[in-house]
């Protein structure tokens, strides 16, 4: 009975959020996803977690050679993807610009691929031409979410995914596109797959709702974004779907849930709810969750039940994702003196010094490596409550 329930929830959940177009959460295999589904009831919720706690990520940024004046060809600049990986982490961590004293750190950092599957060094970012590759309909339509004229992802990931490494350890594939379904502008931004054997698995974005406008400055470009998905939100969201993370309003009602565990997205500490509007919700109250389809200014947040999910999921199927480093057995001991203005005590002053590299990572120039007091190459609210330990 309990599969049967479980098989009815996702084919369930599956049509409510086809209705939906700013983003889909898709399903290679949905026997697959049900007995990943049933493994997850039955892992405890304390399970250890790997200690390589770093997602490799590669971004393949496919463009259109053909995009006329009129249209952008999609080929964004490194720095903006660059955005995009760092602003994620900043709400992973729960730190820097995207702090909330509400939101719940992920305990999982995205990391750029340093290696190819060869063992070739990398930046982490391919640029290809969607056109050269995939014919004129990609100049047209770009990737298909519904559009049966455009690409497949199954075409797009066959032809460019990175499997495994020599090693056995896997990379997590996002495609950046020109174009979903012929447009660059309002329906599908982006969609993803949960977790699955298939080489589909990773997640597809449009290449205006990737990156971090308030970034721009640090990087010191103009990011090519759309006024409404420029936060950085829409690549968060895609991947915690690849952490078999659903919409908060999956089950589409305001009734109460018997059995959260396997009825609507599968947290007990997300209430039933449909889909949230603006800023205003849905069933009495507004979710703030990154996982609702609220406007942007006011996505904040991921419960202790969603980290819980994903550090089960990840646990469970993902683990050959997980990378320390491609170069070294482990990171260097960390030895950081929090004394910063060397007057023998840790003061009022020594956090003053500190405040001016605050927020900032280690591929910038405001980062100071002696500020960085867990030597993780950024400096955010981990360091500031190591330093108020010897305050």
């Amino acid at each position: 009975m309990k599969s049967i329930l479980l098989s009815l929830s996702l084919i369930s959940s599956f049509a409510v959020l086809a209705q939906h177009e700013q983003c889909s959460h898709k399903i290679s295999d949905l026997a697959e996803m049900q007995a990943f589904e049933e493994n997850l009831t039955i892992l405890p919720s304390n399970v250890t977690t790997d200690p390589c706690q770093k997602v490799r990520v590669v971004v393949h940024v496919i463009y259109d050679s053909e995009a006329s004046v009129f249209e952008s060809d999609g080929m964004i600049t490194e720095e903006q993807v660059l955005s995009q990986v760092r602003i994620t982490n900043q709400f992973f961590r729960n730190d820097s610009l995207m702090y909330d004293p509400e939101n719940t750190p992920l305990g999982f950092e995205l990391v750029l691929a340093e290696e190819d599957p060869y063992g070739n060094p990398t930046s982490g970012i391919l640029y290809h031409d969607g056109v050269e590759l995939f014919g004129p309909a990609w100049h047209e339509y770009g990737l298909q979410n519904t559009n049966e004229d455009a690409i497949s992802e199954t075409e797009v990931a066959n032809a460019l995914a990175w499997g495994e490494d020599d090693t056995g350890n896997r990379y997590l594939n996002s495609y950046v596109v020109s174009k979903i379904d012929g447009s660059q502008g309002s329906g599908t931004q982006a969609f993803a797959y949960f977790p699955t054997s298939s080489v589909v698995y990773g997640n597809y974005n449009l290449f205006n709702a990737f990156g971090s406008e308030e970034l721009e400055d640090e990087y010191g470009q103009s990011f090519d974004l759309k006024s409404y998905t420029d936060l950085g939100h829409t690549w968060t969201h895609e991947v915690l779907h690849n952490f078999a993370i659903f919409h908060t309003f999956n089950g589409n009602t305001c009734q109460a849930e018997v059995n959260p565990v396997i009825q609507g997205d599968r947290v007990v500490d997300t209430p039933p709810q449909t889909q949230g509007v603006g800023c205003s919700g849905s069933c009495g109250f507004v979710s703030n969750n990154v996982m609702d389809y609220l406007s942007q200014s006011c996505k904040t947040k991921i419960t202790p039940g969603q980290v819980e999910r994903a550090h089960l999921a990840i646990q469970n199927s993902l683990a050959d994702y997980l990378v320390c480093t491609e170069s070294t057995t482990g990171p260097e001991p960390c030895d950081v003196n929090p004394d910063f203005n060397a007057d023998g005590s840790v003061n009022i002053l020594d956090v003053s010094v500190f405040a001016s590299s605050f927020g900032c990572g280690d591929d910038q120039a405001c980062y100071n490596d002696l500020h960085d007091l867990n030597c993780d190459g950024t400096i955010n609210i981990v360091d500031v409550s190591l330093l108020f330990t010897e305050f």
